[in-house]
């Protein structure tokens, strides 16, 4: 249901105000997800991101002095390996609406690797929702707040 909001909402902005540029709002989410570490001086280099397809394909692979490692099937286990099988393990979820506003959520989880008998944990610390408003006088998506919160 929300993903057809989504869809009607941005179909709509497309329709009224001509043609809507949505394929960076991924790309200028991870850069103020990257602020936000920076404002919590987070002291990590890499931001370790689980693939999502339609959303991490167009990432960029480096952000501000981030290097942005994408999680996938083949690789995660070497990525986990390399850095003692601890990292912070960061999933974006598809973009939804929320009154007249997109949000995308980054969740950050503790990730560990167990072995291969046990496997993967992720646990959940904290989120941090971008929020963009859509700008009728240049015809898209704007930087609006970023919104933090925990368990």
């Amino acid at each position: 249901m929300k993903t057809a909001l989504l869809l009607t909402f941005v179909t709509l902005a497309t329709t009224c105000f001509g043609q809507v540029d949505t394929t960076s709002i991924y790309s200028i989410a991870l850069k103020y997800y990257n602020a936000h570490l920076d404002n919590v001086k987070s002291g990590t280099n890499e931001i370790f991101i689980e693939s999502n397809n339609g959303i991490t394909e167009k990432l960029p692979l480096q952000i501000g002095d981030r290097q942005v490692t994408i999680l996938t099937w083949e690789n995660q286990k070497d990525v986990y390996a390399k850095h003692g099988n601890k990292i912070r393990h960061v999933k974006i979820f598809p973009a939804r609406t929320k009154d007249d506003l997109i949000e995308i959520n980054f969740t950050p989880y503790f990730g560990e690797y167990k072995g291969k008998k046990k496997g993967y944990f992720l646990e959940v610390s904290d989120w941090v929702t971008i929020q963009f408003k859509f700008d009728c006088s240049d015809s898209r998506f704007k930087y609006w707040n970023t919104k933090t919160g925990g368990i």
